[in-house]
């Protein structure tokens, strides 16, 4: 069980300035004696003296990794998987808000957009590579246990290798809360009542008896005016009307808001199976706030050793793999 955050206040100056003294002390002790491993706990146990003080009613990043454990996706993981040297703005959530999303199983974790990664065919180290979901199947063709990352790796020839989400979407910057699972209550649901369940699960479960943030009121509000229209197209056979209905869903503040895109979904998937040695999303699929090109909407998942598979569906479409995780800034 979390022991959540610390409750005693930030350490007056005359104890902060004897930690200090401690610290350079036994560094210098553990570094004339060779102890690497002894200079690197103690660091640690003092790194509050070095980093920046959160600012009043900021979340500190060690109080979010004490709170999340391996659920906390930050610098320290990130640069490991990812290889780019991260400068992480604030934690934008505050600390109720983190307590609650660790209740519900969710993860925080920081988006970046570019890597550093050596390129496996040259074997050459490449800088500020863009963070696409193609670069992602050439940088990363092997997941922890030597399976593959992707089920398409390996074949020259997938569908969506010319698509515009596979080639050109990154990740938005930033830290998002993101369910390690579907949001219950989301499979066998068409796209229209998935969303109904996003917004029942944001109302009910995650500001349960607090005042929703105004940006998701005004997308819940947009959501009530259009569902109506949007509804009856959705579940239509004839193309061009449920076309029509995909690309009014993901232009919609409610699916920017709470859905991931499918880079964003590969690059969840990479940071825990590199990070933590765990698979998310092993049987299952999270619909997305992308399209492709002929308006199906894009689905990301069943990441098991033969590979996370990407799939696509009109909005109608419903199974019982298929449900979606909430994701959030």
């Amino acid at each position: 069980m979390s022991e959540g955050f610390p409750k005693a206040a930030t350490k007056p100056p005359e104890e902060r300035l004897a930690d200090l003294r401690e610290a350079q002390r036994s560094i210098s002790h553990a570094r004339e004696t060779g102890d690497a491993a002894a200079a690197e706990e103690i660091m640690e146990r003092y790194r509050y003296l070095v980093e920046p003080e959160a600012l009043e009613g900021e979340v500190s990043f060690e109080d979010a990794e004490r709170l999340f454990g391996s659920d906390f996706l930050g610098a320290k993981k990130l640069e490991q998987v990812f290889g780019k040297k991260l400068d992480l703005a604030p934690i934008p959530f505050k600390k109720e808000e983190l307590e609650r999303a660790k209740e519900l199983g969710q993860q925080l974790i920081y988006q970046t957009d570019a890597m550093d990664a050596k390129n496996p065919d040259t074997g050459k180290m490449e800088r500020n590579v863009p963070l696409t979901l193609e670069n992602l199947r050439t940088y990363f063709p092997k997941t922890h246990d030597s399976g593959k990352f992707l089920a398409s790796q390996g074949s020259s020839d997938f569908w969506y290798k010319n698509e515009d989400f596979f080639k050109n979407e990154k990740p938005r910057v930033g830290w998002r809360l993101t369910s390690k699972d579907l949001v219950p209550g989301t499979t066998s649901k068409n796209y229209v009542d998935q969303t109904d369940r996003l917004i029942e699960h944001l109302k009910n479960d995650i500001f349960k008896d607090v005042k929703l943030p105004k940006e998701c009121e005004d997308a819940i509000a947009e959501w009530t005016k259009k569902r109506p229209e949007i509804e009856p197209l959705a579940k239509s056979g004839d193309g061009a009307e449920w076309t029509r209905a995909s690309q009014m869903l993901i232009d919609l503040k409610i699916t920017k808001l709470l859905r991931e895109t499918p880079v964003e979904v590969a690059y969840r998937l990479i940071a825990n199976d590199q990070a933590n040695q765990d698979k998310p999303l092993p049987s299952t699929y999270t619909w997305t706030a992308s399209r492709v090109s002929d308006g199906s909407l894009v689905s990301v998942g069943d990441f098991d050793s033969g590979g996370a598979f990407v799939s696509s569906a009109g909005p109608g479409f419903r199974d019982g793999a298929l449900g979606v995780s909430l994701s959030r800034s």
